[in-house]
Parts: structure tokens; C-alpha cells; sequence
């Protein structure tokens, strides 16, 4: 006789046959070293968390892109070198060719105490900004001292809160603004919105930052409109400090998140390359120590074939263990991974998305790497003559 275990589980092997035999046998095998078996799936799991962690910040990356640059209905937007004439600016802007509405902001330094952020006076009626609101309300036509602040400004001073008053220094006077809102900004610096007649009040009627929705968005059509734009200012005796289109900002902040996503994903080939070269030990290990025992199952009419398949299937079975492990924790990791990142580059965090393929993905992966890390140690297992295995005590 051979010791393959004692208890619940040989009862189930003495009444289950068939082909159902050699996987309940690699189950019980595969915990018969527990201490080699987390080592195992402790590397594997890693693999696969930081491989899930990565298509999820992925997504999570883009859907709070998506989100937040789906509050900007302009296409380009243009700063002034100074504050100008706003009827000057409208003069030189109307009517160009490929604009299809344009709009003059006015942004300018604030204060809240010894702390600076900007203020920036929109449109009554604009139609190029729609904020996401998370508390309160937008800005109305009616309003005369409302401030919406973003997530940023809200975060930075706990009196920005929706109902209460806070005093403003703007230009050396100061004024009471009512908020009214909160605007989910995800990387965005500290901002206020304002009603743009409201703060003319303290700064005259001027602007100094441009926004244009436009017919065609490719980036020949932005570049020729743009230089069109400059020229009509120019003009007008308005100077641009420089532009840039929603494609380009949305560019820039694309590649700041793929590095993100390629650390991750390059983390993850490193530890499942690891952890398939762990398996392979830990396998071969198995194998070695039960060599009698292989010997014993060709002795009662196991063929080559399946102890190839027990063993590789032990492997498997570690593979998918592996992998519970790791989806049961990558909602959470891959939520902190991504907060953690974005983060520090951005002082931010993300609309976070699970990309439920992850799983799909990282279960063949798993059962592909365990199969080929399994493959060699049951090669020779099967290989050895039964005289060759019971040789060893």
C-alpha cells in the first residue's frame, strides 16, 4: 500500500473512478505540502493581482478621463498675454471661419486667507463648460455673488462648503460669495467658477482666455483656425500667449497614465515569470518526493499518460487557486493601486471601473502558465519505469 492521504478524501477516491480519479488525486497532492503550496500561490497571486490592478487602473484611467473631459464642450481654448477689452476680443473673433462658437473668460488670482487659487468668471449663458456637479447646483443667469468650486478647492478649504459664505480677496477687494455648488474636477488645480459680469464688476469689463467649440476637430482643421484666430487678434492689438486643443491636454494626460499602466503590466510578467518558475520547483519537488509512489500507481495499471496528466493537472489546480486568490482581492488592490498612483502625480483620485475580462484573461493565463511550468516534472515522471521507481525509498 501507499500513503496518499487518510481521512474524508480516501473515501472519496475509493468510491469516485474514471477519469474523475487523477484530478481528485491531484487535488489532495497539491495540499500535501502546505507550507511549499503558499509559497507557490502566494507569487502566482501576485502575478495576477498586479496584471488585474493594471487593466483596471486602465480602465479607471479613461473613464475619469472620459468623464472629465466630457464637461469641456470646447475644442481649443486660447490664453491673452493681459487682460483686454472684452467687445475688442468679441470684435476679433467674430465670424471666423470654422469657429462655431466662441466664448471670453476672465481668469484671475483669488484669495482665501494667505492662500491663492483662481477664480474664473464664465459666461451667463455659456454653453462650453458644463460642470459635474456632485453638490448643490450650477450657476444661474440670476446669480450675483455665487461660486461654484471644484473638488480640489472644496478639499483645500473646509468652509467651501455648499449654503455657507466665504470672503474673497480679488484685486486687493474683498467680497462675500455664497457657494452654491461642488464640480467633480478629477485633475484639476484649486478653481472657483463665477458669474463673468459679477466679477467685471471688480476688474472692469475685460477677459483674458479664449474658448472655441469648433466644425471640425482633426488636427489640421484646430492648427489653421488657431493660426486664423491669432492673426484676427493680432489685428485687434489683442496678443495670445499661447493655445492648446482638447486633444492635445487629453494627449498629455493619456501618456502620463500609460506609464502607470505599463509599470503595472511589466510588474506582472516579472512575478508570474517568477512564480511559473516557482511552480516548476515546487513540482519537481513533489515529483521527486513521490517517486515510490508513481512507481506503486504503474504497478496497479496507471499508464505514462496519466501520471503525465495527474501531475500536470496538480499543477492546474495550484494555477487556479492561484487565481481565486487574486480575484478575490483585486477590487480592492486595484482600487488602492490606482488611488495610490494617480495620487501622487495628480493629487487625485479615479472613477474607479472593475474590467470584469481581467478575470477571463488572467484565468487562461494561469491555467497555460501552471500547465507549462507543470509539463516538464510529469514528463519525466512519466518516463520512469515502475522497477526505476520503486527502487527509491
Amino acid at each position: 500500500q501507499t500513503n496518499f492521504g487518510g481521512g474524508n478524501f480516501d473515501r472519496l477516491l475509493a468510491r469516485v473512478g474514471g477519469s474523475f480519479r487523477p484530478l481528485l488525486f491531484a487535488i489532495r497532492n497539491s495540499f500535501r505540502r502546505r507550507a511549499r503550496l503558499v509559497l507557490t500561490l502566494f507569487t502566482l497571486a501576485a502575478g495576477g493581482l498586479f496584471f488585474m490592478a493594471a487593466l483596471n487602473v486602465r480602465a479607471s484611467m479613461i473613464n475619469t478621463l472620459d468623464r472629465m473631459f466630457a464637461t469641456r464642450k470646447f475644442d481649443l481654448s486660447v490664453a491673452l498675454r493681459d487682460t483686454y477689452d472684452q467687445d475688442r476680443v468679441q470684435r476679433a473673433i467674430s465670424n471666423t471661419p470654422g469657429v462655431r462658437r466662441a466664448e471670453a473668460w476672465l481668469a484671475s488670482d483669488a484669495s482665501l486667507g494667505r492662500d491663492e487659487f483662481t477664480l474664473i468668471g464664465l459666461p451667463a449663458d455659456t454653453q462650453l463648460l458644463e460642470p459635474q456637479i456632485v453638490d448643490g447646483r450650477n450657476l444661474l443667469p440670476s446669480d450675483s455673488d455665487a461660486v461654484v468650486v471644484n473638488t480640489a478647492l472644496a478639499k483645500r478649504f473646509s468652509q467651501m462648503r455648499v449654503g455657507q459664505t466665504v470672503s474673497l480677496q480679488i484685486g486687493g477687494v474683498a467680497k462675500s460669495w455664497r457657494v452654491v455648488g461642488v464640480a467633480r474636477e478629477a485633475f484639476s488645480p484649486a478653481i472657483g467658477y463665477v458669474p463673468l459680469s459679477v466679477l467685471q464688476q471688480q476688474q472692469s469689463r475685460v477677459v483674458n482666455s479664449l474658448r472655441f467649440a469648433l466644425d471640425r476637430t482633426d488636427e489640421d482643421s484646430i492648427a489653421a483656425v488657431k493660426a486664423d484666430i491669432d492673426r484676427r487678434l493680432e489685428q485687434n492689438g489683442v496678443r495670445a500667449r499661447g493655445g492648446s486643443s482638447k486633444a492635445e491636454n487629453r494627449f498629455g494626460y493619456d501618456q502620463h497614465m500609460l506609464m502607470i499602466y505599463e509599470f503595472l503590466i511589466v510588474m506582472s510578467t516579472i512575478i508570474g515569470g517568477v512564480g511559473g518558475l516557482g511552480l516548476m520547483t515546487t513540482m519537481s519537488l513533489n515529483v521527486l518526493e513521490r517517486r515510490r509512489e508513481m512507481g506503486l500507481l504503474r504497478a496497479i495499471g496507471a499508464t505514462p499518460r496519466m501520471v503525465w496528466l495527474m501531475i500536470v493537472a496538480e499543477g492546474v489546480v495550484i494555477g487556479v487557486l492561484s487565481w481565486a486568490i487574486a480575484a478575490v482581492l483585486a477590487w480592492p488592490v486595484s482600487k488602492l493601486v490606482g488611488d495610490a498612483f494617480v495620487g501622487m502625480l495628480f493629487h487625485a483620485g479615479l472613477d474607479f471601473t472593475f474590467e470584469a475580462r481581467g478575470l477571463v484573461i488572467w484565468l487562461l493565463v494561469s491555467v497555460a502558465l501552471s500547465a507549462v511550468a507543470s509539463f516538464l516534472p510529469a514528463w519525466r515522471a512519466s518516463r520512469r519505469t515502475v522497477s526505476e521507481s520503486l527502487a527509491y525509498e
